[in-house]
């Protein structure tokens, strides 16, 4: 019972927190650029994945995981990963076939590994979710490409705040 009232919790302010971060990473990755927002996210992910793994090998607390883990899901960067789309395809008839290619696949890979899951030890899972998020994590820092314009560009001076977009989606909302 205590699990569940918990996650419950902690799941409905991490998703209202997502909604305001989700408006405002669009900004930031204009600014600071859209690499700089995936490290991030890829940060709270390994740092997610290295709490539950030290619970489950070395018995450290559950709590840093129990922590961890709101702030993953409040760095909503769904935005950014669109905007990453328009970035790579500028084309507008390529990008939801692009989209749509990109989650077939995603699909096709994501199923039988989780299928794969709940038939392999937890302690096999949490060393392969580890060895992943390190991966994931070197591919972030070593390979994955600057893609916004305005923030490889030192030229650029951005005037819009962080802010903004939440000011621009009140009213939007509002006038209806």
């Amino acid at each position: 019972a205590d699990v569940t009232i918990y996650n419950s919790c902690v799941g409905f302010i991490s998703s209202v927190v997502a909604v305001f971060t989700a408006l405002m990473l669009g900004s930031l990755s204009d600014r600071i650029g859209r690499r700089t927002v995936f490290i991030i996210k890829g940060v709270l992910s390994v740092m997610t994945t290295y709490a539950l793994a030290m619970h489950e090998f070395a018995g450290l607390t559950l709590w840093l995981y129990l922590l961890s883990q709101p702030l993953y899901f409040m760095w909503d960067f769904t935005g950014v990963s669109l905007a990453l789309m328009v970035d790579v395809f500028p084309e507008r008839e390529l990008r939801a076939p692009a989209l749509s290619l990109t989650f077939a696949v995603m699909t096709l890979v994501f199923l039988p590994i989780m299928e794969l899951a709940t038939l392999i030890p937890i302690y096999c899972s949490v060393a392969v979710a580890v060895v992943a998020a390190t991966v994931k994590f070197t591919f972030l820092m070593t390979a994955f490409p600057e893609t916004s314009k305005a923030a490889s560009s030192s030229m650029t001076i951005r005037t819009q705040g962080l802010l903004s977009p939440l000011a621009e989606a009140f009213t939007l909302i509002s006038s209806n």
